[in-house]
Formats: structure tokens, sequence, C-alpha cells
């Protein structure tokens, strides 16, 4: 007789990350903050690299050193360089992002990362429509 093999299904809860999951977002804001960027309306334009960071940290790329090395070359591509506070922020959100991925399972990496996108990319957009009614107004 063949010995059975037993899973146990351990849900995952993903609100337990979201403190972690706000800690990058706030990371990357700093970052984007401190960066030189152009205005724009897509969410390519607004979230600058942070937006290739994930897509290629959803790819598979977790690695990082050379996801901090992609950023600071997008933005040596672009003419502009890094100021020490942006870098700093930078390797945070990176930093943070990777730590998260690695004690997730794998099974909830999409929902992380999603999460993480989609709520940086309100946070930038409400500032940007905060900035634009301050100038409406005065």
């Amino acid at each position: 007789m063949r010995t059975p093999i037993v899973v146990r299904v351990t849900p995952y809860d993903i609100e337990r990350d979201q403190p972690q999951l706000n800690a990058i977002r706030e990371a990357f804001v700093r970052y984007l903050e401190e960066a030189p960027q152009k205005g724009t309306r897509s969410k390519h334009g607004l979230m600058g690299p942070v937006g290739k960071i994930l897509s290629e940290v959803k790819s598979g790329r977790r690695d990082a050193g050379s996801l901090k090395g992609y950023a600071v070359r997008v933005h040596e591509g672009a003419g502009r360089s890094l100021s020490p506070p942006a870098l700093q922020a930078l390797e945070q959100g990176i930093e943070g992002l990777v730590g998260l991925l690695n004690a997730a399972p794998l099974t909830v990496h999409d929902r992380l990362l999603d999460r993480l996108d989609y709520g940086l990319y309100f946070d930038l957009r409400k500032k940007q429509v905060e900035s634009k009614e301050a100038r409406r107004l005065a």
C-alpha cells in the first residue's frame, strides 16, 4: 500500500501584510517626489520607473540589486540624475518589496503587487489632483 500524501492548506491573510505594503508605497511616493519627473496624465508617466519595476517583479525578476540598477539606468537614459534622498527612498521601496515577496507564498504575489500598484497609482493621482486644485484656487 502506498503512503498517502497529505497537504494542509492554510489560508493566507493578505491583510496582515498591509502595513508593510503601506510602508513600501510610502517609500516609492517619497522617491517619486524627489526624483525629477515630467508631468503627464498617463499611468506610466505618473509612476515613472516604479511602474516598470513592478512589471519586472511581476514577471519574476526579484533581485533587489538589479532592480535598483534598472531604475537608476532609466533615469540616466532620460538624462536625469537622482538625489541622495530619492536614491535612499528607492532602495527602501525595492528592499521592502523583495523582502515581502520572499516571505509571502508564491500564490499571493500577484495580489500583493496589484494592491501596491493600484494603491500607489491612487496616492500619486490624488496628490496630482490636489496640487492642481490648489493652483486653481490660488
